[in-house]
C-alpha cells in the first residue's frame, strides 16, 4: 500500500487492518502472532457473572457485574407471625467496579528504513499491530494466576492423597498420586468444601495421562481410567500457569462464578485527533472482544519521519464477592511435590 509521506490517515489505518487480516488468515504467518491465552479462555467459559460497562464516552468507565450467591440457603424456626415474611434478596448481588489493570505497547516505524527495504509502510504498521496483539494478550492472560492465588481459600479435607499447607494455602500431594484415581479425591474435596460446580485449571499436571486415557477410551480396559478424567471438566493451559508457578506444578479447582473477566477501550474505530495524536481502537484478534486503544503521532528527525505508536489495554479480573466465610473462596489450589 502507498501511504503520504510524513502521515498515516485513517484510510492508511483501515488498509493496515486489511493487511493484518490477511495475515492472520494465514496459518503460517498466524502462528508467529498467536498469543498464549487458555487460562483466559477457561476463566471466560465458565464465568456466569452478568458484566455491563458503565457508559460514558472517554471517561473512565466502572464495570458493573451481578454475580450468583452460591452460599448456603438459612433456615429458621417457624414464627407465629405470618405477616413479617420478609427476607434476604435472593439468588445474585450487583457490584461495581473500576477496572485498573492497564499495559500498553510502544513502537515506531521510520519513513527512511521502508526506502530501503523490500517491506511496504502498511505491511509493516500491520505486523506490529499482530506482535502489540501477542504480547498485551500474552500479559493479560498472565495476569489471571496472581488474582487466583490471591483468592485461595482453606481446603477443609484432611483425609486422602493431599495434604493442607496452612502456610503456602496449597494442598500438597505426592507425584506418585497424579493420576486418573486422583479424581475420586478431588471429586470429594469439592463436595466437602461445597463447590457445587467445579472444573480444574492445571498447566502440564495431568495433561499426558489424560490425552493417554482419552486415546484408550474405545478399549475395554480403558473405559475406566477415561471416565474418571470426564468426572471433572479440566482446561489445561501449558504456558503460562506452570511457568508463574515456578519451581511447583499446580492446579486449581475453581467454582464455576468465582471468577469474572472484563476489559474495556477509550476510543471507538474511527481515528479522532486530539492535537498532534490520533486516537481510536482496534479488536485483538487473541481476545474475543477486547479492543485495544492505539494512539498514533509522527515527527521529524533528521532527513526521516518516524511515525510513532501506542497500543494499550485496560482490563481487569474479579473474584465472586459473595464469600460465605473467610475460608470458602472458591478457589483450592493443588501443588504436585
Amino acid at each position: 500500500m502507498a501511504i503520504t509521506a510524513g502521515d498515516f490517515s485513517p484510510t492508511d489505518l483501515q488498509e493496515a487492518i486489511l493487511k493484518a487480516d490477511q495475515m492472520w488468515s494465514d496459518d503460517m504467518t498466524r502462528a508467529d502472532f498467536e498469543a498464549n491465552v487458555d487460562v483466559l479462555n477457561a476463566i471466560r467459559g465458565e464465568q456466569n457473572a452478568n458484566v455491563s460497562i458503565l457508559e460514558e464516552s472517554e471517561k473512565d468507565r466502572q464495570v458493573k457485574i451481578t454475580w450468583v450467591n452460591n452460599c448456603d440457603a438459612v433456615v429458621e424456626a417457624c414464627s407465629v407471625d405470618d405477616c413479617d415474611i420478609a427476607g434476604a434478596e435472593a439468588g445474585t448481588d450487583t457490584q461495581t467496579y473500576g477496572i485498573d489493570g492497564c499495559i500498553r505497547y510502544r513502537f515506531t516505524v521510520d519513513e527512511m528504513d521502508q526506502r530501503t527495504n523490500s517491506i511496504s509502510f502498511g505491511e509493516t504498521v500491520a505486523k506490529n499491530f499482530l506482535r502489540a496483539d501477542k504480547a498485551l494478550s500474552d500479559n493479560v492472560a498472565q495476569a489471571s494466576i496472581a488474582k487466583i492465588e490471591a483468592a485461595l481459600g482453606v481446603n477443609t479435607v484432611t483425609t486422602g492423597v493431599g495434604t493442607f499447607n496452612a502456610g503456602t494455602g496449597d494442598t500438597d500431594i505426592a507425584a506418585a498420586d497424579w493420576n486418573e484415581r486422583i479424581f475420586a479425591y478431588f471429586y470429594r474435596v469439592a463436595l466437602m468444601n461445597k463447590m457445587p460446580n467445579p472444573f480444574l485449571l492445571s498447566g502440564q499436571t495431568l495433561f499426558d495421562d489424560r490425552f493417554l486415557a482419552l486415546m484408550k477410551e474405545g478399549n475395554g480396559e480403558g473405559k475406566g481410567d477415561a471416565k474418571l478424567f470426564r468426572s471433572m471438566r479440566q482446561y489445561y493451559d501449558l504456558f503460562n500457569i506452570d511457568t508463574a508457578n515456578t519451581p511447583d506444578f499446580k492446579s486449581y479447582m475453581i467454582n464455576r462464578g468465582s471468577m469474572a473477566f472484563a476489559s474495556k477501550n477509550y476510543y471507538g474505530a474511527t481515528p479522532t485527533r486530539y492535537k498532534t495524536q490520533d486516537r481510536y481502537s482496534i479488536a485483538s484478534r487473541n481476545i474475543a472482544g477486547m479492543r485495544f486503544d492505539v494512539y498514533y503521532t509522527n515527527r521529524c528527525v533528521g532527513n526521516t519521519i518516524k511515525h510513532d505508536f501506542m497500543l494499550k489495554a485496560h482490563y481487569d479480573y474479579f473474584v465472586n464477592p459473595i464469600g460465605c466465610d473467610a475460608n470458602r473462596t472458591g478457589f483450592l489450589s493443588f501443588n504436585k511435590i
